[in-house]
């Protein structure tokens, strides 16, 4: 199935759910909603562990999107990294064919207090380096290309 309207589970079923290298992939109202499924189908005490590209990748720094992602959080969008186009903002040795148009990128500050908005007590929130952790070889940045979220329900 795809999330978030392809799977379902029983509330309180699940003791963890593994999502890794996906969630960018979803728009805003997926994404919200696919983390408020998540949520219901973990058991009290069930951990939620996320693995997604930040927004330190090389295609997206010294470019456009660091002035867009910076005027976009200050007017408070929840989602400011949600590109619809991903090209218009990538530098120019951008690949096209190597990534979908549209991509979701996150950094720390932005998920945790979206989980902990939900109701998950943040366990863990770190960048993890991409080089030697299987990030595609045109994000390789400064050892920030992915985030890791360990989250446990309340």
């Amino acid at each position: 199935g795809i999330l978030p309207d392809g799977f379902d589970f029983t509330n309180n079923s699940i003791a963890g759910i593994h999502y890794s290298l996906v969630l960018h992939y979803l728009n805003a109202q997926e994404l919200d909603k696919a983390l408020g499924k998540f949520y219901q189908w973990l058991k009290p005490g069930g951990k939620l562990f996320i693995l997604c590209y930040s927004i330190y990748i090389r295609e997206l720094v010294n470019t456009k999107f660091e002035t867009e992602y910076a005027k976009r959080l200050k007017s408070g969008r929840k989602w400011p990294g949600y590109l619809e186009d991903f090209s218009e903002y990538s530098a120019d040795k951008f690949d096209a064919t190597a990534f979908p148009m549209t991509l979701h990128f996150f950094d720390r500050n932005v998920l945790v207090p979206v989980f902990e908005k939900l109701g998950f007590t943040i366990e863990s929130a770190e960048y993890i380096e991409g080089k030697t952790n299987g990030a595609v070889e045109d994000t390789w940045y400064d050892g920030r290309e992915f985030i890791s979220v360990i989250a446990k329900k309340l």
